[in-house]
């Protein structure tokens, strides 16, 4: 590497220092020695690479950035100088395998349906007497807000979508991917573009948004489940933290007797006296004072759980 002289970090690079580096990573070099050896960071040489070879990195409409394998494959390519047809080339065979694959599933599911599950499919794009939505609306909406009702609410959403008897599980073998995409797919339509599409496509779509559909209200149950035993659990320890507060004079008069009790039993005398000293203490109280410490034990260690039933036996018919 000693052939060109190592340049200094904020210096410009000419054409023949910037081609030499480039020369150097295809010969074998590392990015990250060169990045070393000349000054050089290495984003920058990665950028010189690209520019000098005529490879860029595709931003691929609705999937993002080429993955880190994808982009090393490409690396490897180039330092192997093959010539790869353009990109339109490419995104056209991607495209088409694609379209492919999914017409595939399309037809597997149709010949998989049968006659009353396809209109019960068919059924929620349809608007009811007297209704102003049709249940393509209903299935949707998001999860609200983690209240009580809201709760109930997609419970009987639940219920009630699985009570469309819509077929889900013949998505088992389809991959998760493409359940989604799907689904995502399936999410930007409104009733009248679904019925306007092949009936293939329709039901396939169908299936997989629905799928998701009982995946995410599942989600959003246990989520506000947690939401709320979260909250019960809060105010619980707050419940906690009052009673000691409005005990705090039963607790500093146990601890008052109990230093009284230890005074008494250091006194002199015979055990018989010192047993006379400490029931001076407690007053024929014996039953009170222990009662009072029982109820102390009862909360020590932040034990707030006997509080929760409160506040959790109005959840529970939920």
């Amino acid at each position: 590497m000693s052939q060109i002289k190592r340049k200094r970090a904020g210096k410009t690079y000419n054409d023949e220092f910037k081609k030499t580096i480039v020369d150097l990573y295809h010969a074998g070099n590392s990015v990250k020695n060169l990045s070393s050896e000349y000054g050089v960071s290495e984003g920058t040489i990665y950028k010189r690479v690209k520019v000098f070879t005529g490879i860029y990195t595709y931003q691929l409409r609705g999937s993002g950035s080429l993955t880190p394998k994808e982009l090393a494959e490409i690396e490897e390519l180039i330092r192997l100088r093959y010539e790869l047809p353009v990109y339109n080339t490419l995104k056209d065979a991607a495209n088409d395998v694609r379209n492919k694959s999914y017409r595939a599933i399309y037809h597997q599911i149709d010949r998989a349906l049968n006659d009353e599950q396809k209109n019960n499919i068919d059924q929620l794009f349809q608007i009811p007497d007297g209704a102003t939505y049709s249940p393509w609306n209903e299935i949707k909406e998001d999860a609200k807000r983690a209240t009580l009702s809201h709760l109930n609410d997609l419970i009987v959403r639940r219920n009630w979508l699985i009570n469309h008897h819509i077929p889900t599980d013949l998505l088992q073998d389809v991959p998760y991917i493409k359940v989604k995409q799907m689904a995502a797919e399936a999410k930007t339509l409104g009733a009248f573009r679904m019925l306007e599409m092949e009936s293939k496509k329709r039901y396939a779509l169908t299936l997989a948004f629905v799928s998701m559909q009982l995946s995410k209200i599942l989600d959003d149950i246990g989520e506000m489940f947690i939401k709320r035993m979260m909250s019960i659990h809060k105010k619980g320890r707050q419940r906690l933290k009052d009673h000691k507060e409005k005990t705090q004079k039963r607790t500093d008069s146990l601890i008052s007797t109990l230093h009284e009790l230890l005074l008494a039993y250091q006194t002199e005398g015979n055990p018989e006296e010192r047993i006379k000293a400490m029931q001076k203490v407690l007053k024929e109280q014996e039953a009170q004072v222990l009662q009072d410490c029982e109820n102390h034990l009862a909360f020590s260690g932040d034990n707030y759980y006997i509080f929760l039933w409160q506040f959790y036996k109005s959840h529970r018919i939920t």
